[in-house]
C-alpha cells in the first residue's frame, strides 16, 4: 500500500515537475517577445472626406499592409502604429497644424502624406525642423519647385517628368502634330503642363486649347471626362494618372510603371482581400502605399524604437526589395526609381497592355521573365481608339475648293487620281517645309463634296462646310473679308490684293490735233493772253517814253527782235522783253518734251470709263468673278444695281464679254485682273480707284493652334523674293506681277494727261510781281500823264489801224 502511495506521489510529482518545466519554458520563451515588441508611432495626414477616393484608398492600403506584414512577421521587436489626421486636401493651415501636433505632441517617427504639394511644402519644413522624415505619394505628385529636403522622401516617380517623355514618344509614333492637354488646376498640375510643353517643343508638337479642371469640383470633373470621351467625340486620349480608370474612357491610353505581376499568387491574394474588405479596386497608388509601409516597417525594425529621424530616413533610402505586386521598391535620391513604363489601353472595365517604354530603347512590345525588354522595336500594339475602332486617328483634313475658275491660283483635276496644283497649293507646301515642326500627316479634301452644288461660294465653304466636313484648314485663293472672320481665323496673306476696274481701251487718232495735245486748252489761252498782254505793254511803254507825239510800229511783235530792242527809249520795255522771252523759251522747251513723248507713243490710249461714277450714272453693265464676294461690294458700297451685274468665270469670258459689249467694265481683285491684263493688255486697261482688301490667305477653325504657325511660315516664304517668284512662275503667273500693275497705272497717266495751268503755276507770282514793281515803282509819279497819252486820239487811231490789219490778214 505504501509502495502504491509512494508510486502515486512520485508520478504526481513528476507530472507537476513536467508541467512546471513546460510552464517555465513557455514563460521564458514568451516573455522576451512581449518585452521586445515596441510600438512606433507613425503620423498619417490624408483627406478622408466623402469625395476623396484617393485618400480613402491610401489609408485602406496602409491599414491592410500593416495587418498583412505583421501577420507574416510576427516576431518583430517593433510594430508600426498609425495616428491618422483627416485634413482636407485644400486646407494648408490645418495640415501644417496637424503635422506640428503629431511631431511635437505624439512624437511620431515619420509622417505619411499629405496629398498635395501645397500642404507638403509646409510639412516638409516642419519635418526639417523636428528631424522627422516625410513620405508622401499623392495623385497630384510632388511639387516640381519643392526644394530637395533630407527629411522628405518621395514615393511618387513623377517628379522628373519621366512619364511625359514616354507620352511624347507615343505621340511621335502615332504622327500627331497637335494635342489638347487637360490638367488639374493646381500648382503641380501647372508644372506637369510645363513638363509636357518642354518635351513636346523639340518635336514641333503644339498644345492647342489647353484646358484646366478645377481641383475642388470632383463630380463635374467626372462628368466632363465622360462627355469628353464619349465615343467619336475625340480622336484619342492619354492620361498620366495611375488610378484605376472606371469612367467609360473608351479607347484612352495610359502610362504606368512596369512590374505589376498579375499572375503572382501573393498579389492575387492581396487584391482579393482588398476588394472584399473595402469594396474597391487596388490601384498602383494603393500598391505604393502598401509597399511604403513594408519599407518603413523594415527600416523601423533595423533602427529600433529610438526616435531618430535622420537614421530612419537613411534606413528608408537604403531599403531595396521587390513587393508582392511586382513593383521594385528602391528610393534613388529620395524618389521611387522606375526605369520602365508600360502603355495600356482602357477597354470598358478592362485594361490591355499594348507596349512599354524605357529611356534607352523608347517604345517596345515584349519583356523577358525578369521584366527587361527583349525587342527594341519602336512600336506599339494597335490600340482600340475612341469609337471602338482599331484605325489610327485620321490625318489632318485640308479642304481644297474645286470651284475655282482660275487654275493658276488653284487647280484640282483628275487624271488617274486627284491632283492639286496652283499658287495656293505651292505656297502651302512651301510653308509646311519651313514650319517650326514636322507636318506630314495630312490629306487634301476636295470641296464641295459630291452632294453639293459646284457653284458653292467661298462664304458657304468657310462658314458651313468647315464644320460639317470636320476640316482642320481650307487652302485656296481666299480673300480676308471682315464678315468671314466670324466663322474662321485667317493666316497672314500670302498675296496682296485690292478691288479695281478693267475697261476697254479707246484708241484716239492724233493726226489732226497732236500739236495741241501737249497743253490743255486752258493753258493755251493763258499763255496766249500773257504773250499778247506783254506785247501791248511793251509797245505802250515805248509810246509813252517817245519824245515826239507817236511812232507807229508796223508790226507790234517786232519788239522782240534784238535790233528793234536796241532802239528802245524805255528801260522798262527792255526788261519786259527779256522776261517775256524767258517765258517763251521755257514754254517751248516744255512743249517740245511733251510732244516728243506723245509722238513716241504713236496713239493716245484712253479708258472708256475713268471711274465708277461714270459706270453708276450710265446704268452700264458690269462683270464680276462668279461666286466672288465682290458682288456684295458692288451693290452695298459702290451702289450698283443688281440688274447691272453679270457673273463671269474665267479670263476668256472676261475677254469675250468686254469685246462683244456684254459688259463695259469688270470689277475684280487685282491678282485676277493682272493675270487677265498679262494676256490682253493691248486691248484693255485698269483704271479708277482701288478698294483695299486683306489679301489671299488660308483659313483655319476659330482658335486653331495652327494659325499662328502657318502665319509665321507664310511670312518666311513671302519675304524671300526670288524663291517666291519661282513659286509664281511654277503657277504660270506673271513673275513681275507687281511691276505689271505699276506700268499699267503709269501708262494711263501718260497717255491721257496734258499739262494744265497748275503745272506751271509757280511761274505766275514771279512774273506778276516783276510787272507790278516796274509799273507802279517807276511810273506812279507820272500816272496822270500816262493816262492822258493813252487816251490821245493818235494812240486810239494806232490801235484801230492795228486791229484793221489783223482783220485783213
Amino acid at each position: 500500500m505504501k509502495e502504491l502511495q509512494r508510486g502515486f506521489r512520485a508520478s504526481c510529482l513528476l507530472s507537476v515537475s513536467v508541467v512546471s518545466v513546460l510552464l517555465l519554458w513557455l514563460n521564458i520563451t514568451a516573455r522576451p517577445s512581449m518585452a521586445a515588441t515596441q510600438t512606433v508611432p507613425i503620423g498619417v495626414i490624408l483627406d478622408l472626406g466623402l469625395n476623396s477616393v484617393l485618400g480613402e484608398m491610401i489609408y485602406n492600403s496602409l491599414a491592410l499592409a500593416i495587418e498583412e506584414y505583421y501577420s507574416v512577421n510576427n516576431r518583430t521587436a517593433t510594430k508600426i502604429d498609425l495616428i491618422v489626421k483627416n485634413v482636407s486636401r485644400d486646407d494648408i493651415f490645418t495640415a501644417a497644424t496637424a503635422a506640428s501636433y503629431l511631431m511635437r505632441t505624439k512624437k511620431v517617427h515619420a509622417i505619411l502624406g499629405p496629398q498635395t504639394s501645397e500642404q507638403a511644402r509646409y510639412i516638409v519644413k516642419l519635418g526639417e525642423k523636428y528631424q522627422v522624415p516625410v513620405i508622401w505619394f499623392p495623385i497630384t505628385g510632388p511639387s516640381l519647385l519643392l526644394p530637395p529636403s533630407p527629411s522628405s522622401i518621395y514615393s511618387d516617380e513623377g517628379l522628373n517628368c519621366f512619364q511625359f517623355r514616354a507620352i511624347a514618344d507615343i505621340i511621335k509614333a502615332v504622327g500627331w502634330q497637335s494635342i489638347v492637354p487637360i490638367y488639374e488646376e493646381t500648382e503641380y498640375g501647372s508644372h506637369l503642363l510645363l513638363c509636357l510643353s518642354n518635351v513636346l517643343k523639340d518635336m514641333g508638337v503644339q498644345m492647342a486649347n489647353v484646358t484646366a479642371i478645377a481641383s475642388k469640383l470632383e463630380e463635374p470633373r467626372v462628368m466632363f471626362l465622360r462627355e469628353l470621351y464619349y465615343p467619336n467625340q475625340v480622336q484619342a486620349g492619354y492620361f498620366t494618372d495611375y488610378l484605376s480608370v472606371r469612367m467609360d474612357m473608351q479607347g484612352a491610353l495610359g502610362v504606368r510603371p512596369v512590374g505589376l505581376n498579375k499572375t503572382a499568387e501573393e498579389r492575387k491574394k492581396i487584391v482579393s482581400i482588398f476588394s472584399k474588405k473595402f469594396k474597391s479596386d487596388l490601384s498602383i497608388y494603393g500598391w505604393w502605399a502598401y509597399h511604403t509601409i513594408e519599407a518603413l516597417a523594415m527600416a523601423v525594425e533595423k533602427q529600433g524604437a529610438e526616435n531618430n529621424g535622420t537614421k530612419l530616413g537613411e534606413g528608408i533610402r537604403a531599403t531595396n526589395f521587390t513587393g508582392v505586386s511586382g513593383v521594385h521598391f528602391n528610393l534613388r535620391n529620395g524618389q521611387l526609381d522606375q526605369s520602365v513604363l508600360e502603355v495600356y489601353n482602357v477597354i470598358g472595365d478592362r485594361e490591355r497592355i499594348i507596349g512599354s517604354w524605357s529611356p534607352k530603347t523608347g517604345l517596345f512590345q515584349n519583356h523577358d521573365k525578369e521584366g527587361f525588354e527583349t525587342s527594341s522595336e519602336y512600336q506599339l500594339k494597335d490600340p482600340l481608339w475612341p469609337g471602338d475602332t482599331l484605325d489610327k486617328p485620321p490625318k489632318l483634313r485640308i479642304g481644297v475648293p474645286t470651284t475655282n475658275s482660275f487654275p493658276e491660283f488653284l487647280n484640282v483635276y483628275n487624271s488617274t487620281k486627284l491632283h492639286f496644283d496652283g499658287l495656293a497649293i505651292n505656297v502651302f507646301s512651301k510653308a509646311v517645309e519651313v514650319l517650326a515642326f514636322s507636318l506630314n500627316n495630312y490629306e487634301f479634301v476636295p470641296l464641295p463634296n459630291q452632294s453639293r452644288s459646284h457653284n458653292t461660294s467661298y462664304d458657304d465653304i468657310l462658314c458651313r462646310q468647315m464644320k460639317e466636313e470636320d476640316l482642320d484648314a481650307i487652302i485656296a485663293d481666299i480673300t480676308i473679308v471682315a464678315s468671314r472672320t466670324k466663322c474662321v481665323d485667317f493666316t497672314l496673306p500670302y498675296l496682296d490684293s485690292s478691288v479695281a476696274m478693267v475697261v476697254r481701251v479707246t484708241k484716239t487718232s492724233t493726226s489732226k490735233r497732236i500739236l495741241l495735245k501737249p497743253f490743255k486748252w486752258s493753258l493755251w489761252l493763258i499763255l496766249g493772253a500773257i504773250f499778247v498782254g506783254a506785247t501791248i505793254i511793251i509797245n505802250a511803254l515805248e509810246i509813252i517814253r517817245a519824245d515826239d507825239d507817236l511812232r507807229l510800229i508796223n508790226n507790234p511783235f517786232l519788239v522782240y527782235k534784238i535790233d528793234v530792242m536796241d532802239n528802245f527809249k524805255s528801260a522798262t520795255a527792255r526788261w519786259m522783253v527779256i522776261l517775256t522771252s524767258f517765258l517763251f523759251i521755257l514754254v517751248v522747251q516744255v512743249y517740245t518734251a511733251k510732244l516728243t513723248s506723245i509722238l513716241t507713243q504713236g496713239t493716245i490710249n484712253e479708258p472708256s470709263f475713268k471711274n465708277e461714277n461714270e459706270i453708276k450714272g450710265g446704268n452700264v453693265p458690269v462683270g464680276y468673278k462668279k461666286g466672288s464676294w465682290v458682288r456684295g461690294l458692288l451693290i452695298d458700297q459702290i451702289g450698283l444695281k443688281d440688274e447691272q451685274l453679270k457673273s463671269l468665270g474665267s479670263c476668256e469670258e472676261y475677254n469675250e464679254a468686254l469685246s462683244n459689249g456684254t459688259v463695259d467694265a469688270i470689277f475684280d481683285e487685282t491678282p485676277y485682273l493682272i493675270l487677265f491684263l498679262s494676256r490682253y493688255r493691248s486691248r484693255f486697261m485698269m483704271t479708277g480707284p482701288m478698294y483695299q482688301t486683306g489679301g489671299f490667305s488660308f483659313a483655319f477653325p476659330k482658335k486653331s493652334g495652327f494659325t499662328k504657325h502657318f502665319s509665321t511660315a507664310i511670312l518666311n516664304v513671302t519675304q524671300e523674293v526670288e524663291p517666291y517668284r519661282v513659286l509664281m512662275s511654277q503657277s504660270s503667273l506673271p513673275t513681275s506681277i507687281e511691276d505689271l500693275e505699276f506700268e499699267d497705272q503709269n501708262d494711263i497717266e501718260i497717255e491721257t494727261s496734258s499739262l494744265s495751268i497748275s503745272n506751271i503755276g509757280g511761274f505766275y507770282p514771279v512774273l506778276t510781281s516783276i510787272v507790278v514793281a516796274f509799273l507802279f515803282g517807276l511810273f506812279i509819279p507820272s500816272v496822270p500823264s500816262v493816262i492822258l497819252k493813252i487816251l490821245n486820239p493818235s494812240v486810239i487811231r494806232w490801235f484801230w489801224l492795228l486791229w484793221s490789219r489783223a482783220r485783213l490778214n
